[in-house]
């Protein structure tokens, strides 16, 4: 009786084993025979074509099977709710920014609207860029903020069940045997890059994954089929996802469209250039689709204390050798780790360069590893040039780091990005040798052999690294699965043995994947449901209840500083605000308000040039000076051995083990100044000295005091210590105009001021172009005073004034937006009538 193969399996549509195949060794039954040999073909057509009607998935059914099997058993604490995806090791951005944002989001839009303005990130920033995830923030609208931490999971599946589908089908687009395709998939949907860096940002780098997918498959349907609507979209979910990436990914878009042209011979130049033109055309009709949020995005990327604020790393890494080889250490992180991602530990027992998630994370399957060789000796001369200089400039990126920080553009010592491109080299040449393998059944055993030695050789090389650092027993079995994962290939070059190798080489891979990513997901320190499931975030303590008490008795704006973190990860929750409902001081973000950057960089609190400090802004805690000058009215204290009634602080309640101190001498958020002091005088004074200069001074330079008639301010006292008399009647003078608010909110303030003398009306909140002034119902020019902060000159007598904030070129992106989605849904719809008149 003839039996339906696995290679027939692969090349139909049918994802449903046959069930005439042969009976299992361990089975009792025996399968009885079909009388008449004739019945026997027809029987199994009608079984196929029965399950190939209930599945309808045209190719897809076996790759989601196995997602979802890979997934359910990776993910099963997460998924039946036993943690949650938030880890409290080196994985704590998961919290301190992924989670902290989220929530936040869900106040913010629910209270105020569409992100803007937030004075719960750090003193105040817009919070409108980078906002949109459509995976993220889809969940987070399905599930609602009460069920956030919970579902933070599903985004993750989410994303790898996309990753794994875009993939597929771009490798299907290269005519690849559907097994080649369906591993491939896998292995790509399952890669180190994926898994252990989602522990880590999971509005990044899946997102990142998935989308590199769908841009590698709109290039396909556009270089092979002309079909063009697929590209503009994949563009647009890159610029929304980060602008800078469209550099990044600008080259992969460059480099591939020349690898598929050159590849073949036959194709013109002219043909090329076409290719590329039409790229360009339709990659800006993406960008203009992705117009409600990129100048959003982009703005913030170029007001950053790391591009406009003078802290970048550029000079330092632009000046390093090409020449310089990368050491020990880093050499064997990244030869170890496109073999596991944890031969040098987990999490935060990482023993290589960096950290666990900064070092090169290069695993992709052991499988692709064997088979990528296969490539080069199945190609033909041209293939091989073009692939051996690809791999000459991965060679670079991995051993030279200063081709690593030019792909950055000297931003960064980072691996990340460029890492995953050589991921996807691997996967491209890997899955395009199996398919060669399994359609042709040749393979080459001499490279094969080569192959198997060179990877045995690098997994065991004696690296300048301490023996100890590498797990030796994991070592060992990943060494079993190169071993078999070159039987496999093998395997699967022989016709008779074509069909068991593929069912083997699928049941070998699923292993691997979920014995080597296991690690990174369930054996790290996480969030436990049981600790928190009757909390209402994972931010909750007795600062809860501080907050509320001070809410209860106090209406007015004022902030608040902490001398304890209240995140239960690692490294200082400097966001406890944003999920706490109070206005703070520090924050942690890649993009932190710059013009606060500068006011701190001004007062000496941030050092110029290091970029670190910039993300991790400490804020203004335990600066009372500074506390005073800005609002901040509250302190909440734990250590016992701080007394700060000396400096004005009055003890006022007590929730368990937090003290709650008032801040006397605290101004408002609006009050005024009459006298500036000289910026470049300013600037050679010490730390404390400037912070007593703003109790009686605005700072700004000569020509744009004198411009706004402010008198100079002299400093005489440069010392150390203030004395009592000076402080008081300094911070009299500034409430002796007050301001009285009438109306708040954080995209809107009104209020109302009597002077007696001009004056300028200095506010504690970063200067930003998206703020306007209305001064008794006209709009009036706000000026920069004291590196970064807003003012509004007045003039004598009574004053309504207004601001007003809009997120920067929101509006204007949000109308091309609409324009640029008219005109592609109109080009998309006239380009199928044309399509169909073909046919």
């Amino acid at each position: 009786m003839s039996t339906l193969c696995f290679d027939q399996y692969f090349n139909s549509n049918s994802f449903i084993f046959n069930p005439l195949m042969a009976k299992s060794k361990t089975s009792k039954t025996k399968i009885q025979p079909v009388s008449d040999p004739k019945e026997a073909p027809k029987i199994r057509t009608e079984v196929i074509s029965i399950f190939d009607k209930i599945s309808g998935l045209q190719g897809f059914g076996l790759l989601w099977g196995c997602v979802l099997l890979i997934s359910v058993v990776l993910f099963k604490d997460y998924l039946f709710h036993k943690k949650y995806f938030l880890f409290l090791d080196l994985g704590a951005d998961s919290i301190n920014i992924i989670y902290t944002n989220l929530m936040h989001y869900a106040d913010y839009i629910k209270s105020e609207g569409m992100p803007a303005w937030s004075f719960k990130a750090g003193m105040g920033q817009n919070i409108n860029p980078f906002w949109l995830d459509p995976i993220a923030t889809g969940v987070l609208f399905l599930f609602g903020k009460e069920n956030m931490a919970g579902s933070l999971v599903l985004v993750v599946v989410i994303e790898i069940f996309l990753a794994a589908t875009f993939f597929y089908a771009f490798l299907q687009s290269l005519h690849l045997h559907k097994f080649a395709s369906t591993i491939g998939a896998l292995s790509y949907a399952f890669c180190g890059y994926l898994i252990v860096c989602s522990t880590w940002d999971l509005n990044k780098y899946p997102t990142e994954v998935y989308q590199a997918a769908f841009l590698l498959f709109a290039l396909e349907q556009w270089i092979g089929k002309s079909k063009w609507y697929f590209f503009p979209l994949s563009i647009a979910l890159i610029a929304i996802h980060q602008p800078f990436y469209l550099y990044l990914y600008g080259v992969l878009i460059l480099i591939y469209t020349l690898v598929r042209h050159f590849e073949d011979a036959s194709k013109p130049v002219s043909q090329l250039l076409l290719q590329l033109l039409g790229l360009v055309g339709f990659g800006i009709l993406g960008l203009a689709l992705a117009g409600f949020i990129l100048p959003s995005n982009i703005y913030q990327i170029i007001e950053s204390p790391r591009v406009a604020g003078g802290v970048s790393y550029f000079d330092t890494l632009s000046a390093a050798s090409p020449f310089d080889m990368s050491d020990g250490v880093q050499t064997a992180s990244a030869f170890l780790r496109f073999f596991s991602n944890d031969l040098l530990g987990t999490g935060s027992d990482y023993r290589g360069w960096q950290n666990y998630m900064e070092a090169p994370v290069l695993y992709c399957g052991i499988l692709t590893l064997v088979a990528a060789p296969q490539a080069f000796a199945l190609a033909n001369r041209r293939q091989t040039i073009i692939y051996g200089v690809i791999t000459f400039a991965c060679f670079l990126v991995l051993t030279f780091p200063y081709f690593r920080y030019a792909f950055w553009l000297f931003s960064g010592d980072y691996y990340r990005t460029a890492g995953f491109f050589i991921v996807i080299f691997l996967l491209f040449l890997a899955y395009r040798g199996i398919s060669q393998i399994v359609q042709k059944s040749e393979i080459n055993l001499v490279v094969l052999g080569a192959t198997l030695v060179v990877l045995l050789f690098v997994l065991y090389a004696p690296y300048e690294i301490p023996k100890e650092n590498i797990n030796s027993r994991l070592r060992t079995l990943v060494s079993f699965f190169v071993i078999l994962q070159a039987g496999i290939l093998y395997l699967l070059s022989l016709s008779s043995l074509k069909n068991i190798a593929q069912i083997g080489a699928l049941v070998l891979v699923i292993g691997e994947i979920l014995f080597l990513d296991n690690p990174a997901l369930n054996r790290r320190n996480t969030a436990s449901v049981s600790e928190y499931k009757d909390k209402s975030s994972l931010f909750e303590d007795a600062t809860n209840e501080a907050v509320a008490r001070i809410k209860k008795s106090d209406t007015s704006f004022y902030r608040i500083d902490k001398d304890y973190a209240s995140s239960p990860a690692i490294f200082a929750g400097l966001n406890d605000a944003k999920l706490q409902d109070y206005y703070g001081t520090s924050c942690y973000s890649s993009f932190n308000q710059v013009n606060y950057v500068r006011f701190l960089l001004g007062m000496g609190l941030v050092k110029k040039g290091d970029e670190f400090s910039t993300r991790w802004v400490n804020g203004l805690g335990g600066n009372t000076l500074l506390e005073s000058v800005n609002a901040v009215k509250y302190v909440l204290i734990k250590n016992p051995n701080v007394d700060l009634r000396p400096q004005g602080f009055t003890p006022i309640d007590t929730v368990g083990e937090v003290k709650i101190l008032k801040n006397n001498n605290a101004l408002p958020l609006a009050y005024t100044y009459n006298q500036f002091a000289d910026e470049k005088t300013f600037e050679q004074l010490s730390p404390f000295a400037r912070q007593k200069v703003l109790l009686h001074a605005c700072v700004l330079s000569q020509e744009k005091g004198k411009e706004l008639g402010l008198s100079l301010y002299q400093q005489a006292d440069t010392t150390s210590t203030l004395d009592g008399v000076e402080y008081n009647d300094a911070i009299a003078a500034r409430k002796a105009t007050p301001f009285t608010m009438t109306k708040f909110s954080d995209n809107h303030i009104e209020g109302n001021i009597k002077l007696q003398t001009p004056q300028l009306l200095y506010w504690s909140i970063p200067f930003d172009i998206g703020w306007k002034a209305l001064v008794d119902g006209k709009e009036q020019k706000i000026e920069q005073v004291s590196f970064g902060f807003i003012g509004i000159p007045l003039s004598a007598g009574n004053h309504q004034v207004a601001l007003q904030y809009e997120a920067p070129y929101v509006s204007m992106g949000t109308k091309v937006a609409l324009v640029a989605w008219l005109l592609y849904l109109a080009g998309v719809v006239f380009f199928l009538i044309q399509q169909r008149k073909l046919i």
